[in-house]
Formats: C-alpha cells, structure tokens, sequence
C-alpha cells in the first residue's frame, strides 16, 4: 500500500499546498507530480489553473485543505486523476468520466482524425463499444450531418455516453448490445472501434492505475485478439461493399490482427502510426 502522507497540507496557501502536495507525489514516484497537484487543486476550488498562479498566497478553508489532501491521497493510492476529477479532454473536447468506462487516450484520436476522413462517402458510422462516447461524439461534433451510432455491452458505460452526448448536443443513436449483433445485413458504412487488446497474460505486471479501469473494456482474452477475431468476421457481414472498418491496435499488434484478414472478405489494409513510431490504427475496406 502506498504511504500515508508525509506532510499535512493545512493551513497552507495555494502555492505551499501545491508545493508540499507535489513533493508527496514526487517521492512516490507518481508522473508529473507538479501537474497533477495543479489539477487535483483546482478540481478541489472549482476554479481553471490559471487562477492558481495569480493568487499563490490565497489561504485554503479548513474545507478545501481536507478536500485537495483527500484528493492527492487518493492519487498516492493510486487512483488515476481522471477518475478524481471526473473529466478527460479528448480531441479538443472534454468528457466526463468514471470507473465505469476506459480513459480516453491521446493515441485514439488517430481513429477519429481517419473516421473523419471519410464521413462524406459513407452512410452510417458505428462506434462500436463507445464506453464514454468519446470517438462517437467526436465525430458527430466534426461531422454533424453524418449519423453515428454508438453500442456497449455495459448498460453503465452507455449511460456515461449518453451524458457526454447531451453535455456536448449531439444526436447519437445509443443500443445496448454486444458486437454488431443488433445490426442488418450490409447496413453499415464504416465501424470504427478501439477494442480491448490488453492479453490477461499480462495483468500481473500491469500499472497499478490501469487496475481502475474497467476489465471488460482492457482485455482481449488471454492473448487480447479476442474481440478482434469476432468482430473482423462480423463486420464482413454487417458493412456494405466497400464499407470501412476502422481498428485501434495495441502495441505490436499489428500483424497478429492482419491474419485475421481474409483475402475474400478484405482489400489490404492501412496503418497509420502514433506520435510515438507505433502502428496504431488499422483501416481496412470490405470487398464488394
């Protein structure tokens, strides 16, 4: 178990608490223990960051010190701040999200930015296992005159979508199901999906915070191609000739899911790399 803190944060001002708070991350070994005091604090005050740096001497209530030394031990325990706080930005939008539903990624922005690419010639887009609604109501708010559909085998992950959508006033078409089970025959234009990829080979040597995260939208079975394989066939048969369908890989994923590929069903793929050099998305057009 991670330690207590060492140090009290009251009384104190807006830059000795950030300071004491930020010095407990650090040793901790916590990343970007500035930043994330800066966050967590202004969480606690309800007020933006910036307003930190212009009023370091402002004293803390009793109230928001036990708030903010609250919030900091609960980032020590090893809680993502995202679930702190409650909100992740994602393509330049900012979500609500809890423990039931994965954290949205920087990386899975690149299955946006290739959705986006080709709204105009397709019909309609499925968000397949949507959890936040982040890539559903991403591409509804780029491309509002496109209809998305979102699904989740989690009734408590589409109800976290739904918010999102009404937050932001999107229409989003919301079904609770299980791969593209509730959809017709070549009926769909395009899927996009970033499924769960983790192997559970791996849990033992995961980070403590991915703990947090829902299973269900982690991992892939023991070897994480399981939904892929499922979905890959699937999808031949709910998208329309010439459909896409749009995959998030995981590390060094990349030929494991291209032999799911049959040369029948599917043109060759398409891959496009992560900031990082990673084969990350994977964009793949049904045969007609």
């Amino acid at each position: 178990m991670p330690p207590e803190p060492r140090a009290s944060l009251t009384p104190a001002s807006i830059s000795q608490a950030l300071r004491k708070a930020a010095q407990l991350l650090e040793d901790y070994g916590t990343g970007a223990p500035r930043l994330t005091a800066e966050v967590l604090l202004s969480h606690c005050l309800g007020v933006e960051k910036p307003h930190l740096y212009g009023h370091p001497g402002q004293i803390l209530s009793p109230k928001q010190s036990a708030g903010f030394e609250e919030y900091v031990q609960q980032r020590l325990d090893g809680k993502p701040t995202q679930y702190i706080t409650g909100r992740q930005e994602f393509y330049g939008i900012s979500f609500h999200v809890d423990p039931d539903v994965l954290i949205p990624r920087p990386e899975t922005e690149l299955l946006v930015e290739e959705a986006l690419a080709h709204t105009s010639e397709t019909g309609q887009i499925l968000d397949l296992g949507t959890g936040s609604g982040c890539i559903a109501v991403a591409i509804k708010s780029n491309a509002p005159r496109s209809r998305v559909i979102a699904t989740d085998i989690s009734g408590p992950a589409l109800r976290v979508a739904r918010r999102n959508a009404v937050e932001h006033g999107v229409q989003v078409d919301f079904v609770h199901g299980d791969l593209v089970d509730a959809f017709r025959r070549e009926s769909l234009g395009m899927i996009v999906c970033n499924p769960p990829y983790v192997p559970l080979k791996d849990l033992p040597g995961l980070q403590h915070e991915l703990r947090y995260e829902p299973g269900v939208a982690l991992f892939g079975g023991q070897d994480g191609l399981e939904v892929y394989r499922r979905l890959i066939k699937s999808a031949a048969s709910a998208l329309k000739p010439e459909g896409r369908l749009l995959l998030e890989l995981g590390y060094n994923g990349r030929s494991s899911v291209e032999a799911l590929l049959s040369d029948a069903d599917w043109h060759l793929p398409i891959v496009r790399t992560d900031l990082a050099g990673i084969d990350r998305v994977l964009a793949v057009r049904r045969r007609s």
